[in-house]
């Protein structure tokens, strides 16, 4: 599956009307920022972990890569989780329900994942991230 199939879901999901769509759009459009960057490192032979905190393995990669656009989506992926587990466990905060913050992550997992693409598969700035990244034993 591609995620970016779930940033179009997050877009459709924003432009509803109630707060379930609004959490739901919040949380797709993370998971779509989220698997892009896991695609980008699987892309250079760096795989998930098998246990352990997945989100923060992948945070913690992307910010070892001394790459300054790279290192920004590991810091931003980041804070966007935790706004998503606020969207998907506290159902007491009202953020969450917010059409202004759905369709403000609509944007911020837009601009990660171009970040992503931005960098060409196996050319040298990629190569110097994967390079960092496994240096860094991250």
């Amino acid at each position: 599956m591609n995620p970016r199939d779930f940033h179009s879901l997050a877009l459709r999901l924003a432009n509803g009307t109630t707060p379930a769509e609004y959490r739901s759009a919040i949380s797709r459009a993370y998971y779509a920022a989220y698997n892009v960057a896991v695609q980008f490192l699987e892309a250079m032979a760096i795989y998930k972990p098998k246990q352990g905190d997945l989100h923060r393995t992948l945070q913690n990669r992307l910010v070892a890569s001394n790459d300054p656009e790279i290192r920004q989506v590991g810091d931003d992926l980041s804070d966007f989780h935790a706004r998503r587990c606020k969207a998907d466990y506290d159902m007491a905060h009202k953020g969450s329900e917010s059409q202004q913050n759905a369709l403000a992550a609509m944007k911020e997992a837009a601009a990660m994942i171009a970040k992503l693409d931005s960098c060409p598969r196996n050319g040298d700035r990629w190569k110097q991230i994967r390079d960092s990244i496994k240096q860094a034993n991250a």
